[in-house]
């Protein structure tokens, strides 16, 4: 081994003829550093060598570097046959993959470790590695994340773009839609109706002009359609009025999705009132309420003190929770009425209670004591990441939250608290 790393000290053949003071110095240094001739035989080995290769070693011998790699690469011997000139650096801090598929109990094993050759001479190499697994494992973690958030950025910037397009298009159909829906009765009825009063005027003489009778029959006929006309701009009236209200929902909606769209990312404290985040979650989650025939009950009062939340994350944890009761009426055979209860009060000292609750299947002791664990779900096709995410959303809030069911078809209670803000 060598004083500058890459020329071994004057008057040394080997690194065992070096000063006692250094030999100490590289068998205790926190790398593994071994000296070997060309055909990969071990001089010198430090410690940390021994620790790093003896998992590596078959037989549990340290004689040949080459063949203790073998069964797991052939990387470095490459590397060090491939180099043509009598000394100098091989390689410098090269990951290396060492990988054994079998290990005879049906076990594959990855390692990363870091390689530093330095050929001292025709036939005298010193080399240097350090394991780099646990390193290699979070910056590939580390890249995966980085990947994953642009994902999420384009995402969240396509959808934003989709958003305000849809938005713009919207608002067009919405004001076409309002002047239908404001519109004086048809022009047509008018006209007709004025013409009726004419026909009675002069339904004799109509009847004279066109033969007997046929003046009160054009008469009763024009007045019929007037009738039908009528009926017809009431139905258009009503189609028009429904119309528009559920385009002023998908309006809500919309402008709703476009305030979350951008927050992806987590954002900042605000103050919220319970009886707007509530509003938000039930405007999203309506349909499917709605198509599923749950009535929803609501006890939120306006008057209630603020919280300091990520209104984003907050209303995600409300959709879920609908959503969780959705899907739980969805798996019961409970007949009868479907109802979802969201009430919120005050509660001991400084906090707000927030309650979701049903009266779908429920379920047992045993299953409500795991359900916020991860992987766990009490419906048979659940991921059991609903839940659990929902507490650590909560629990970020400095709050708490809490599932209960009285058992199997007495439905279950959700309970948030959360910390008010001072009034």
């Amino acid at each position: 081994m060598s004083k500058s790393a890459d020329s071994p000290p004057s008057g040394l053949a080997s690194v065992a003829e070096a000063p006692e003071e250094l030999l100490q110095f590289l068998y205790r240094c926190p790398v593994g550093i071994v000296e070997s001739d060309q055909h990969g035989s071990l001089g010198l080995i430090n410690a940390f060598a021994a620790q790093l290769l003896m998992p590596l070693c078959a037989d549990g011998e340290l004689r040949n570097l080459y063949d203790v790699l073998a069964p797991w690469s052939g990387e470095v011997r490459a590397l060090i046959e491939g180099f043509d000139a009598d000394s100098g650096v091989v390689c410098n801090s090269r990951r290396v993959q060492l990988r054994r598929e079998d290990d005879g109990q049906g076990q594959a094993h990855a390692l990363v470790y870091s390689f530093t050759i330095h050929k001292l001479g025709p036939a005298r190499l010193l080399v240097s590695f350090s394991d780099v697994s646990e390193q290699v494992t979070k910056e590939a973690a580390l890249a995966a994340a980085i990947e994953t958030q642009a994902l999420q950025a384009g995402r969240i910037e396509l959808a934003t773009t989709i958003l305000h397009d849809v938005g713009n298009a919207i608002t067009g159909l919405g004001a076409t839609i309002g002047q239908m829906a404001d519109e004086n009765p048809w022009p047509e009825i008018i006209a007709l109706q004025r013409l009726v009063s004419l026909f009675a005027e002069h339904v004799d003489g109509l009847s004279e002009l066109l033969g007997e009778g046929k003046g009160e029959a054009l008469l009763g006929y024009t007045e019929a359609l007037v009738t039908t006309l009528q009926e017809r701009e009431g139905q258009w009236q009503e189609l028009s009025t429904r119309l528009a209200k559920s385009l002023y929902h998908v309006q809500e909606i919309l402008t709703i999705q476009r305030h979350f769209a951008p927050g992806g990312m987590r954002a900042p404290m605000q103050t919220q009132t319970l009886d707007a985040l509530v509003n938000d979650a039930l405007i999203l989650a309506q349909s499917g309420l709605a198509k599923r025939g749950i009535e929803v009950r609501t006890d939120v009062p306006e008057g209630l003190p603020a919280v300091a939340a990520d209104r984003t994350r907050m209303v995600q944890v409300l959709i879920n929770l609908i959503r969780n009761a959705e899907e739980a009426f969805d798996a019961g055979e409970e007949a009868g009425e479907r109802a979802l209860w969201i009430r919120a009060r005050r509660g001991e000292g400084d906090l707000l209670l927030l309650e979701v609750a049903d009266n779908g299947p429920g379920f047992t002791p045993e299953q409500g004591a795991r359900l916020f664990e991860r992987g766990v779900s009490s419906k048979a096709k659940g991921g059991g990441l609903g839940l659990y995410t929902c507490r650590s959303t909560i629990e970020a809030h400095g709050g708490t939250i809490d599932i209960v069911s009285p058992g199997p078809g007495e439905g279950a209670t959700v309970t948030i608290a959360l910390p008010m803000l001072s009034e």
